[in-house]
């Protein structure tokens, strides 16, 4: 069973004093991707590479708090998902000119042995409407959330 939670469109940012407003503009600019085993830095690779150039890339993390400070000391640019834009600090903007095509789907997914259980049901519902809200607490993640359930983000 899967349930979709949120659809959120993925970001160029860097600090606010080095917008270019454009992709190909940022070729000779240090990067700040998410970890390996995240989708979003082999589609910046992908979309570089058919944008003529292969990013620098300086650093590779999932914490955008981390990847906020390596843009603001460095100077460098990332691609973050929507959810991480809450917390964009005062000195680090978003490219408004660039508009990637790219979407962060993140879901909700579970077993089929357990999409009749009423505990996970209820946990889906919670979750659904927590995203639907915009709760400040929601973040998303892909940790287990038990043996059965997952929150799973993916890029399109």
């Amino acid at each position: 069973m899967r349930t979709t939670l949120r659809i959120e469109s993925i970001r160029v940012v860097t600090r606010s004093d080095r917008i270019e407003g454009s992709l190909q503009e940022y070729a000779l600019r240090d990067w700040v991707i998410g970890g390996p085993a995240g989708p979003i830095g082999s589609v910046l690779r992908l979309m570089c590479h058919d944008a003529g150039f292969s990013p620098h890339v300086i650093a590779e993390t999932d914490d955008h708090r981390i990847t906020f400070d390596v843009i603001r000391q460095a100077g460098a640019v990332s691609l973050v998902p929507e959810l991480a834009l809450a917390e964009l600090p005062d000195d680090i903007a978003i490219d408004e000119e660039i508009d990637l095509p790219l979407q962060r789907r993140i879901e909700f997914v579970t077993r089929p042995s357990m999409s009749d259980n009423r505990a996970v049901a209820e946990c889906a519902r919670v979750s659904a409407n927590a995203f639907a809200s915009g709760a400040p607490a929601v973040r998303a993640n892909t940790s287990r959330i038990s043996s059965s359930s997952e929150v799973r983000s993916s890029v399109e």
